[in-house]
């Protein structure tokens, strides 16, 4: 056998038959890991996509956001609302910190924050987002144009006094 020689998987003349099975395996087993190892890129990438897309929508933020959230931020809610929580004045969120951490979303706290074994905080926090959804229970504040038009148009001919004391309640406009 060549002692020398890099490449442990490459049959030498010499080998004898205990080698030439060892190389083998070795082959097979390098071929195994180059496929796990691309599995679990692939699933990572699902994750925190996932995970990502979980928490702009418990925050009500457009999903295109997504594209922007830099790869080197970790896979986590708490790290990704760590981020949008920094950058939210370029996105123009003002409501961030109100709208409550996606691992709050939910309007059942025995259940979002109960420990079922097997399932993770994540998929909880998914569960119940959808059973928010589903049931139409707790709305998303409106921000900006949208709220003030809405405050109008709840107050539609009751009068501009009480149109400006709708909006002044709101923090929409100031006294």
């Amino acid at each position: 056998m060549n002692e020398n020689h890099d490449d442990l998987t490459i049959d030498q003349p010499d080998d004898t038959g205990l080698a030439k099975d060892l190389r083998k395996q070795l082959r097979e087993a390098r071929k195994d890991l180059v496929q796990k190892d691309t599995e679990i890129g692939t699933l990572r990438g699902e994750m925190r996509a996932a995970t990502v897309d979980l928490v702009l929508k418990a925050k009500g933020v457009n999903h295109k956001v997504a594209a922007l959230i830099p790869t080197d931020i970790e896979s986590t809610p708490k790290a990704i609302e760590d981020w949008l929580a920094e950058w939210a004045e370029v996105f123009n969120i003002s409501a961030l910190e109100d709208l409550g951490s996606a691992s709050e979303v939910g309007g059942n706290a025995s259940l979002a924050g109960a420990e079922v074994s097997g399932v993770s905080q994540e998929a909880r926090a998914a569960f119940e987002a959808t059973r928010r959804v589903e049931t139409g229970a707790g709305t998303v504040p409106q921000l900006g144009e949208a709220a003030t038009l809405k405050v109008i148009a709840d107050n539609k001919g009751k009068g501009s006094d009480v149109v400006i004391a709708a909006l002044q309640a709101q923090g929409l406009v100031s006294g």
